[in-house]
């Protein structure tokens, strides 16, 4: 995708909805296309940048995923790189949802659909990077933000098991972060797998223990972490997981 001046690139911004930025840049979709859009900081800063090259952001063009949004184009103006483009993944971010909201069980199974993908992305020799702010909740769960995966070095077995940390991680953060890390602390099961940090567990597993733990607590079985909202730590936890919204 190719622009002829600055000019026209403004134009197509302004047709496209903003659906916000990041750390490497700000996001436009088209719906009707369902594309996605990202202009990268430094042609939106108009600052000086190492120009990423059109193979290094679709290096994964052709890795076949369901659940990670690789780029699938690149923006060009006046020869120089200045964006990509996805695939529209229809969901809202982790750190922007309320957990409280989330129905448990269902979570569970988008999991094990994310899971299998994860599964197939070490089988092909792709290593996630920065996973834990880049994770949305829609139908399923997608993974976006995946230009700066890389090649792994490693063996199928380690690829896996540091593809799945990240993503644990992320889900446990999300469920109990400054919210019931002292409850979980009262039950060996849920304490270990905390302690962890992600490192080879099955997060459904975590997600179970948690939603039966809780379901004992309260008395009755829960399908939402607001029936558990009584069990919420009085004091907060200083664990480095920021969300943007207050709960």
């Amino acid at each position: 995708m190719e622009f002829i001046s600055k000019a026209s690139v403004d134009k197509f911004m302004k047709k496209n909805k903003n659906i916000g930025f990041g750390q490497e840049g700000e996001c436009f979709v088209d719906s009707k296309r369902e594309l996605v859009y990202k202009f990268y900081n430094s042609f939106l800063d108009s600052i000086e940048d190492e120009n990423p090259s059109k193979e290094r952001i679709l290096a994964f063009k052709d890795v076949k995923t369901e659940l990670v949004m690789f780029p699938q184009d690149i923006i060009v103006l006046e020869n120089r790189i200045i964006g990509d483009v996805t695939k529209y993944a229809n969901g809202k971010n982790l750190y922007k949802t309320n957990p409280f909201s989330v129905d448990l069980n269902r979570l569970i199974r988008l999991c094990e659909i994310a899971i299998k993908e994860i599964e197939l992305l070490a089988k092909q020799g792709v290593q996630c990077y920065d996973v834990l702010y880049n994770i949305l909740l829609g139908d399923k769960l997608y993974l976006i933000d995946g230009k700066d995966y890389i090649w792994s070095e490693y063996g199928y077995t380690e690829t896996l098991s540091s593809n799945m940390r990240q993503f644990n991680l992320s889900i446990m953060y999300f469920l109990v972060a400054k919210l019931f890390e002292e409850v979980i602390s009262k039950n060996k099961i849920l304490e270990d797998m905390f302690k962890t940090e992600g490192r080879d567990i099955t997060i459904t597993e975590f997600i179970i223990e948690l939603k039966n733990y809780l379901s004992e607590l309260v008395g009755k079985e829960i399908k939402t972490l607001e029936e558990a909202r009584s069990l919420v730590d009085k004091k907060k936890s200083e664990t480095p997981y920021i969300r943007l919204l207050e709960l």
